[in-house]
């Protein structure tokens, strides 16, 4: 978008699109089931009459209205459908079983038979991952005749007891690996403070609506292995990733922020440096999202480039493979990173602004940003509500809209000189994602940390040079250490 050009919302019908999905969305959290389906389908049926019916005068129609209306009310009718269909547990669905004793502590014990369904998170003392539900044995009695199906994900958490330490550690666990557990299925617990996180919440807008913790290896049986493809491409890559981080990169601290930033993973972040970033206005680094997406697809889109047209291709062809290798490259990248919602979007903004290049027809930068909403409002309704969506959206948002402004108001010579330029736009796009997050940042976490905006000029940068530097290091490790060493040592140095 040129900084002189204004804003023409119905230029970018998918961002309308994605805030009537939203409206949906809002509304099915909002009212009963019955209601917002009865008031969309009448609202809907009302507008399309009016595109059938609506009288022509002088040239002016209302028909395009009315078609433009109805078309946003399905879609919010879609939302709204989409946000009922997410919570309406299927009745086999462990959430039934802890429902009753979502009032007390004592839960339901059971011996849960399943599978593991997430990369699983292993801390300093405990181990975390999502298990899919297939069948359960009441009261713990493994009797056949007593095997009831179960559906639905489980929160479980394996950690030693703090008073006594165990005879013999837990099972290792893999994704994919089926499990038998015997502990207590408990709902999601409750907030236990009007100001602090509420992980219940977070939960059940994960489609989690049952947790078990065990305290006892013995209650723990690894029986067997099921990896999907996808399982079977990306779990050996994590492996791989974790041995190179812990053989090429010195110190502790530095290859626990590789790891956040390569997998996703902050299990193994100290407490007080998480606490460091978060006060700092920093936090956001550490999350795999739209910032880390786009130095990964610019480093690989800029590598591919020199060496594909060498080799004699046309420039079109090599433009087709360069963008195909990079958005593969970003999809690996995402799905090893245990596929974050804001990596998601970026992804998927980067696949809509480089396929618009390709067919040479270029992408606005709010279709894309709406056409990513759409996409995952639909995928996971639920997401609408949580921070993390709320500001990765505002961010880009605000960066789109504001930053062009506000590079206006910039001297002549400021916008003439490279270096200048350079500084002012990384202050000015720092700034305005900044004022953008403001509001999503007062609302969910009561303080917003203006320090950011200086040190993000100097982190963002130093983010990248790290992030570069464990790449190298990891795709280096297997056949020239030396060289992966050095990337390893500049990514604990950055």
């Amino acid at each position: 978008m040129r900084s002189d050009a204004p804003v023409y919302w119905n230029a970018y019908p998918a961002l309308l699109c994605a805030g009537a999905v939203a409206a949906g969305v809002l509304a099915g959290d909002a009212l009963a089931p019955g209601g917002w389906a009865l008031a969309a389908t009448g609202a809907a049926l009302g507008a399309a009459a009016l595109a059938f019916t609506g009288a022509q005068a002088h040239l002016v129609s209302l028909r395009p209205l009315g078609w433009t209306g109805a078309l946003l009310l399905a879609l919010a009718a879609l939302g709204a459908g989409r946000l009922h269909q997410d919570r309406t547990l299927a009745p086999s669905h462990v959430g039934h079983l802890v429902a009753d004793s979502a009032a007390s502590d004592e839960g339901r014990t059971v011996v849960l038979e399943g599978r593991v369904r997430s990369a699983p998170r292993r801390g300093r003392r405990s181990t975390r991952f999502r298990l899919a539900a297939r069948r359960l044995f009441a009261a713990g009695d493994t009797a056949r005749a007593d095997t009831i199906r179960a559906t639905g994900t489980v929160a479980v958490s394996l950690r030693p007891s703090a008073w006594e330490a165990p005879e013999e550690p837990f099972p290792p666990v893999a994704e994919g690996d089926r499990v038998r557990l015997r502990g207590t299925l408990r709902p999601p617990p409750p907030q236990r403070n009007p100001a602090g996180f509420d992980y219940g919440t977070f939960l059940r807008r994960r489609g989690v609506y049952a947790t078990m913790a065990l305290y006892e290896p013995a209650h723990v049986a690894v029986t067997g292995r099921r990896r999907t493809a996808l399982e079977r491409l990306i779990a050996p890559a994590r492996h791989y990733v974790e041995r190179q981080l812990a053989r090429r990169v010195p110190t502790a601290e530095a290859r626990a922020v590789l790891r956040a930033l390569l997998l996703g993973d902050r299990s193994l972040l100290r407490g007080a440096t998480e606490d460091r970033f978060a006060r700092s206005g920093l936090m956001h680094l550490l999350a795999v999202s739209g910032l880390h997406v786009l130095l990964v697809g610019w480093l690989f889109y800029q590598v591919l480039r020199p060496p594909l047209l060498r080799m004699g291709l046309r420039r079109r062809a090599a433009e087709w493979i360069r963008t195909t290798l990079t958005l593969g490259a970003l999809v690996f990248y995402v799905l090893l990173a245990g596929a974050p919602a804001s990596a998601v979007r970026a992804t998927a903004m980067a696949a809509l602004l480089m396929g618009g290049t390709l067919a040479q027809r270029p992408t606005p930068s709010l279709n894309a940003l709406g056409a990513a909403a759409v996409g995952l409002l639909l995928w996971r309704p639920a997401q609408l509500f949580e921070a993390g969506f709320q500001l990765s959206f505002a961010a880009v948002g605000a960066i789109v809209l504001l930053a062009p402004v506000m590079q206006k108001g910039l001297p002549r010579a400021w916008q003439e000189d490279p270096w200048r330029s350079a500084v002012a736009a990384s202050t000015i796009t720092t700034m305005a994602a900044t004022l953008g997050t403001l509001p999503v940042l007062l609302a969910h976490f009561g303080r917003v940390p203006f320090a950011g905006l200086v040190l993000n000029l100097w982190a963002i940068p130093l983010t990248g040079a790290a992030l570069l530097g464990g790449l190298v290091a990891v795709a280096l490790g297997g056949w020239a250490a030396p060289l992966a060493n050095a990337a390893g040592a500049s990514a604990d140095a950055a």
